[in-house]
Parts: C-alpha cells; structure tokens; sequence
C-alpha cells in the first residue's frame, strides 16, 4: 500500500478491544488516535489497553458508527467490520467515511471473507471510489480506498434515524400480547 507515515490523524471505527487503533498509536506516537465503538464494554477496554501501553493522545468514547464521532478532518479511517452487519450498515460504514476524512485521506478496512463480495460491489458501483489496495486470504479480505471528492455520501441525519442499523420487523405474541 501506500506510505502511511505522514498520517496524523486517525479514526479506529468500531475499534472494539482496541488492536487496530492502539497499533497505530504505538507505530506514530505523534499521531492523534480516535477509537470509537457502539460498546460501552469495548471502548473501555480500548481506553484500558492504551493505559496499559502507556499510549497518551487516544481518545476513546462511544458512537454507533460515525453518529458521534468528534471530528471530521481524519486522515485514515480503518475498520474491521463486522461480519453480520448488514447491507445498509456495511454501506453505512464503507461510504459515510468521505464526510469524516481531510481531502486526500485513506479508508482502510478489513472484512471476512463471506463480506468481501459485498464491500467490493458496494464501492465499484460509487464512481467517486478510488480503490488502491484489494487483498485476500482464504479468511480475510482487506480494502483500501479514497473518494475522489470530499462530499458527503449519506443522506441529513444520523445513521440511527436513518434506518441505517433496522434489521427486518419481527413480531410475535407473548403470553397473549401481541408485540408487533
């Protein structure tokens, strides 16, 4: 890939117990490093490592993908995205990036492998996509992309209000209450 030692500022989104956003801390310790997860749980323990890594400049705190995020001028936005995310939430993740990256910044993602097929058709169908790096392994696919301008992708709103995270409708009756 591309030489990422000029990268200042970063955005671990969904960063759970922290590997990618603290090993890019450790590797550029004047980095700026956001970390972010929906996981109350995860982020603490992200907080937790970069303590225990005496990490400083790493700012851990929740937001459901990039609903809260702090910042919108990063210069690389990496992710290991989960793999039972679905449609509209992986595309939530993979397009919204542009309105939180600085003109010229570099999404980096990993996917397992069952998801790779789905994230590549999502960003050949954009135009606006750059992708610089597609690799595979058996297990894992990894993706690195940019947008070719710096407009955001995602309608007004949060992804929550958007529908983005609603899965299908479920109802069911419990103990005679009907709970559609």
């Amino acid at each position: 890939g591309t030489d990422r030692s000029g990268v200042g500022k970063v955005l671990d989104l969904g960063c759970g117990y922290g590997p990618l956003g603290l090993a890019l801390k450790a590797t550029g310790r004047n980095r700026t490093v956001h970390m972010v997860d929906r996981d109350a749980l995860a982020f603490g323990y992200a907080r937790q490592n970069a303590e225990l890594n005496g990490l400083a400049g790493v700012e851990t705190y929740g937001s459901l993908g990039y609903d809260d995020v702090a910042s919108q001028d990063f210069d690389l936005i990496v992710s290991n995205i989960p793999g039972k995310a679905g449609e509209s939430a992986v595309s939530h993740l993979l397009l919204d990036a542009a309105g939180h990256l600085r003109q010229g910044g570099l999404v980096a993602v990993v996917v397992v492998a069952p998801l790779a097929p789905k994230v590549a058709r999502i960003l050949d169908d954009d135009s606006g996509i750059d992708v610089t790096v597609r690799d595979a392994t058996s297990s894992y696919s990894v993706f690195h992309y940019s947008f070719l301008s710096s407009a955001p992708r995602s309608g007004p709103g949060n992804g929550l209000s958007r529908g983005v995270y609603r899965r299908g409708r479920m109802s069911f009756i419990a103990g005679g209450v009907d709970c559609t």
